[in-house]
């Protein structure tokens, strides 16, 4: 049975574009990490900084994802946690806060490993 035109059903297009515009948060986040490495560079820092920021933003908005795409973001948000919970603990503990990045360099570290375990795990799973 068909969906009703009044029911939002995403087609095969809609599930191919959700799956691959996710792909673009993995060159954003590695040329953010590499713009606070080097130092700001005018267009590039901002530019790398949205694109990022919109992927992740974009991953609540699981509405065209499929399962199987939902168990790769799964996967990668896994990791992105840990990290972003060793950090924490890191901030516990009084001879480890020294080590904690800050917060810019946590937050662009926490995309790229999100990022990372996303493409790898695509990779793994083709």
């Amino acid at each position: 049975m068909p969906y009703p035109k009044k029911t939002f059903a995403p087609d095969e297009h809609d599930r191919s574009f959700a799956y691959n515009v996710l792909w673009v948060g993995l060159p954003a986040s590695l040329g953010l990490l590499l713009t606070l490495q080097f130092g700001p560079i005018t267009i590039l820092t901002p530019l790398c900084s949205g694109v990022t920021a919109g992927s992740l933003i974009g991953l609540a908005f699981t509405w065209s994802h499929d399962e199987f795409a939902r168990a790769q973001i799964g996967f990668a948000s896994n990791w992105a946690l840990a990290f972003a919970g060793i950090v924490l603990f890191c901030e516990l503990v009084p001879f480890l806060k020294d080590a904690v990045p800050e917060q810019r360099w946590t937050l662009a570290i926490v995309a790229t490993i999100f990022h990372v375990a996303l493409a790898w795990r695509r990779w793994r799973d083709r």
